[in-house]
């Protein structure tokens, strides 16, 4: 819609220069009706709800009320006598409404309005968001200024659960997002797997999401360092390098997850009041997208308490236990708990390929292989940011930052209804998964 409405106005904005040009006048009557007449439109249009009133509207309505605020002014006052027409001047206002109206509309055309994904489960779902802090960890991203307190880490964790008194308790689930993501960026899983009776638990780690908002609203964009070092990481084929700076990562996230679970753990045991009541705390499950999904699966060997997890198209880096020879040494446990890979087709190619090549072993293949109990499935077509929701928020940027052919919709989809049997039938039924090997 944003597109569509930048063309209307482009198409009005041209009109109006074309006959103030032809007629050698400004026509400021006309214009100040057609500006009121502007905004009356985009009202209607949010009335009626063939927009949905939102953050990408919110530039575009302050431009048209205040041109309409001013054509009524204008309208009001009845001037007598309009000011000298002038060429240049009447085209260089038309290029700078352009610009104007672009980039009022620029989050509507990057974040164009599609239809949500609703959840299918029979119970409403309600959210709540907490900022914790871990007073036996320092905060090694801020710097500690002189006569301030000691900066402890900070993490903010959003809540998707059942919205209903705590009759009954449900497995919880705690999600960890991949580098630059952020805790809301699987919200339909979230929402899918709340409706079907799982409290949901998303960690926004700190300084690694694309940004964290917390309770008291202080916003913390990503670390520039932590960004540089990822970029450095992607482009190095320095293995003891890849292995040292993944490790530190995992250590970070782990930490985050681990101390995220605990509290949520000793909030249900202190009856702490919803969600923390509707906790079952004999039953728990891990997932995460990328580097989330490889803390998660870490997390996932340290823990007794844990009984699914899921890696949403992450590399392990969590398997390996040391470096030796140019190569990172994997560990010989056997992976402990049930565990799921839902991999994307390039990533699970280029992995084939590797091993192929250089005859060692991939850390997820392995773990799959070593695990007491592991199931993969590959999402055809499918690129590694389809296992988040921006190719719903914004197709633009997800083409950008890497997605595959494979339908928007339909792999968002596939993969909550995945997420939902995995975790159904290990933590909820004590079956096998129904999945298949490819969607």
């Amino acid at each position: 819609m944003g597109n569509v409405i930048l063309f209307l106005l482009v198409a009005v904005e041209a009109f109006l220069m074309v006959w103030a040009l032809v007629k050698r006048e400004r026509h400021v009557k006309e214009r100040s009706i057609i500006r009121i007449g502007e905004f009356a439109l985009l009202a209607v249009f949010l009335l009626t709800g063939v927009l949905e009133w939102g953050f990408r509207y919110y530039a575009i309505a302050l431009v048209l009320f205040i041109q309409a605020i001013a054509a009524a002014a204008s309208l009001i006052r009845k001037q007598a006598k309009e000011k000298p027409f002038r060429i240049g001047k009447t085209i260089g206002n038309f290029v700078g409404k352009i610009f104007l109206y672009c980039m009022a509309l620029l989050l509507a055309i990057i974040c164009p309005q599609t239809r949500p994904i609703q959840p299918d489960g029979e119970k409403a779902v309600a959210h709540r968001k907490y900022t914790w802090t871990d007073e036996e960890r320092i905060e090694t991203f801020a710097v500690e200024k002189e006569g301030e307190d000691t900066p402890y880490r900070k993490l903010t964790v959003e809540f998707w659960y059942p919205d209903e008194e705590p009759d009954e308790t449900y497995p919880l689930i705690v999600f960890s997002h991949g580098a630059f993501g952020f805790s809301g960026c699987n919200l339909s899983t979230f929402e899918q797997l709340a409706s079907h009776g799982y409290v949901v638990a998303s960690v926004g780690h700190t300084y690694h999401a694309f940004f964290t908002l917390d309770t008291d609203g202080v916003f913390t964009p990503a670390n520039m360092d932590f960004i540089n070092s990822i970029y450095a990481i992607n482009a190095s084929e320095d293995e003891e390098l890849i292995y040292y700076t993944t490790q530190e990562w995992l250590k970070l996230r782990v930490d985050d997850e681990d101390f995220v679970l605990d509290t949520i753990l000793q909030l249900a045991v202190e009856d702490s009041g919803v969600p923390f009541t509707q906790v079952d705390t004999t039953k728990i499950g891990l997932f995460g997208h990328s580097l989330g999904g490889a803390s998660s699966a870490a997390l996932g060997r340290m823990r007794e308490d844990i009984g699914a997890v899921i890696d949403l198209d992450g590399s392990m880096f969590g398997e390996a236990v040391g470096f030796e020879d140019g190569f990172p040494i994997l560990s010989e446990e056997p992976y402990p708990v049930p565990l799921l890979n839902i991999y994307a087709e390039d990533h699970y190619v280029e992995a084939k390929k590797l091993v192929e090549k250089i005859g060692e072993k991939y850390y997820n293949f392995y773990a799959t292989d070593q695990a007491i109990e592991a199931y993969a499935v590959v999402f055809m077509n499918a690129g590694h940011l389809n296992f988040t929701d921006l190719p719903l928020f914004s197709p633009f940027l997800a083409r950008i930052l890497g997605v595959g052919e494979i339908d928007a919709f339909y792999g968002v989809e596939k993969m909550n209804e995945v997420v939902l049997e995995f975790f159904d039938s290990i933590l909820k039924n004590g079956t096998k998964p129904v999945l298949e090997r490819e969607y």
